[in-house]
């Protein structure tokens, strides 16, 4: 089953729900220093604008601030603005100035065109600068986590991955997260519990405070920087920096921030039971350092190895490993991070293959991989086009696959034989601004990234906003009830 048209219309549809991406809410600024308080006026003169104190034209900037914590945040602010606005080393969408352009458009992997293009969007320069004003002008009146918000949303405006600001997880609501899918629709169901609240395992999250949770990823891509929305949706349920913590969609600075949760700390969630019964409990919120004991939904353990979910997540601390499964019939190979020796990895896989009997398929499985280096291109694809199956060649894939991970998904679907994409559409296009920068907040020490000047497009004239599968297969609830791998099942069914 081809998906890429009905995908493509789903995500346009979403991407139309979302509200504007930039809000200025510093109504009550302070006037900068030296500046006269406007006199009262009537109901009926307007009300003149706050003269904007940043121009992002590369001139001296004078701060507005006295108070030592607003300072902080405005010196943040600018050094953010200044990095992405840099004449010479900017982001590519904001700086005029010609950008190094490779497409990938030879006929094997490695040969490619270069040139020299303008990637400059002069609007959206002025948006950016706008948002940046509206941010320095609402500091006094705005928390820290507020701020924080703030510059990921500028950051967001520009449709940029690579582009982000690392969001902290202090304060969140105590549940495990995951999205099953029922046909092409993701679902978020309750994976994990604090203890003694096992019976909300596997129920449907429907809402919280009344806010579906289609409308709560709508409005969160306005922070999260993305180029379409099912990295949004991973990023918000799978957290990739820990598998303790629970996913950004519970975290209460990022609830609050687009309307979602006030100042209390108690939510109202809307959950349906596995009866079809829907019932509304209240949860409260905890710190990271006052995480209650979580209980995990746990599967079935006489399980079949090969198309168990476990099998992904086996040897979690390699960058890639692989296995012969289904009886000696199939290769599985699984690469979790794009490293230099994953070249090595695959064409160690590939070479014990060829000394089984009975080999039908070989299965890549790239899922939640959000990249690393690219540099084994070629190594992974002449071991994976090397080898000659009956059963055919898969690419596992989703909406975790971004970065370098992509480029390895789109050079072995290209370069090699009879190549099937099958999962969920990846978090990213296949045609992305691709390195990146890192650099670090003056005050706060937070991490932030930024593209550099160079514009990558692994597969030239797809113009798809995600790298869509071949075959549509997400994770069903059935499935995880059992322990089984929905897209592995299918795969060694086919």
């Amino acid at each position: 089953m081809t998906i890429r048209t009905r995908a493509s219309a789903l995500l346009l549809a979403a991407i139309l729900l979302l509200s504007p991406t930039a809000r200025a809410r510093g109504d009550g600024a302070t006037p900068a220093p030296g500046e006269s308080q406007p006199a009262a006026s009537s109901s009926a003169e307007a009300t003149p604008a706050p003269e904007m104190p940043y121009k992002g034209d590369g001139s001296g900037y004078t701060y507005i601030t006295t108070d030592e914590r607003d300072r902080e945040w405005e010196e943040d602010i600018v050094y953010l603005a200044d990095t992405f606005l840099h004449y010479l080393n900017g982001h590519p969408k904001l700086i005029d100035r010609q950008c190094l352009v490779i497409r990938a458009d030879g006929d094997t992997v490695g040969k490619a065109s270069m040139t020299r293009e303008y990637l400059y969007d002069p609007a959206l320069r002025d948006q950016f600068i706008d948002h940046i004003n509206a941010l320095i002008l609402r500091i006094h009146e705005s928390s820290d986590s507020e701020l924080l918000y703030g510059c990921s949303e500028a950051v967001a405006l520009l449709g940029d991955a690579h582009s982000n600001v690392y969001l902290p997880q202090d304060e969140m609501f105590p549940l495990g997260l995951i999205l099953l899918y029922t046909d092409d629709v993701p679902d978020a169901y309750i994976s994990a519990a604090p203890k003694g609240d096992e019976d909300l395992l596997l129920c449907r999250l429907d809402a919280i405070n009344g806010v579906s949770v289609s409308d709560i990823i709508s409005r969160a891509a306005k922070v999260i920087p993305h180029e379409n929305l099912y990295l949004v949706q991973y990023f918000l349920f799978y957290d990739t920096y820990s598998k303790v913590l629970p996913c950004l969609m519970l975290n209460c600075d990022l609830l609050r921030y687009i309307g979602v949760l006030g100042k209390e700390n108690t939510a109202e969630f809307t959950i349906t039971e596995g009866s079809g019964s829907t019932r509304k409990i209240a949860l409260s919120s905890c710190t990271k350092d006052s995480l209650s004991e979580f209980v995990s939904y746990t599967s079935p353990s006489d399980i079949d190895p090969s198309i168990s979910l476990r099998l992904m997540d086996s040897d979690p601390k390699a960058s890639g490993w692989y296995r012969i499964i289904d009886d000696g019939k199939a290769l599985y190979i699984r690469i979790s991070s794009c490293e230099n020796d994953s070249g090595k990895i695959v064409s160690e896989a590939v070479e014990a293959a060829t000394a089984e009997d009975g080999l039908e398929k070989v299965i890549v499985d790239f899922r939640g991989n959000s990249g690393g280096t690219n540099a084994a291109s070629e190594a992974i694809v002449a071991a994976i086009d090397s080898l000659d199956v009956s059963g055919g060649k898969y690419v596992l894939i989703d909406g975790g696959v971004c970065s370098a991970t992509v480029s390895f998904a789109v050079y072995i679907k290209r370069y090699c034989n009879d190549v099937v994409l099958v999962g969920t559409p990846a978090g990213e296009p296949a045609n992305e601004t691709f390195q990146t920068s890192q650099f670090t907040l003056p005050n706060h020490k937070l991490l932030f990234l930024m593209s550099i000047l160079k514009q990558f497009y692994t597969w030239p004239g797809y113009d798809e906003v995600a790298l869509m599968p071949d075959i549509l297969v997400g994770q069903s609830l059935e499935d995880y009830k059992n322990g089984i791998d929905s897209v592995l099942k299918y795969v060694l069914s086919r």
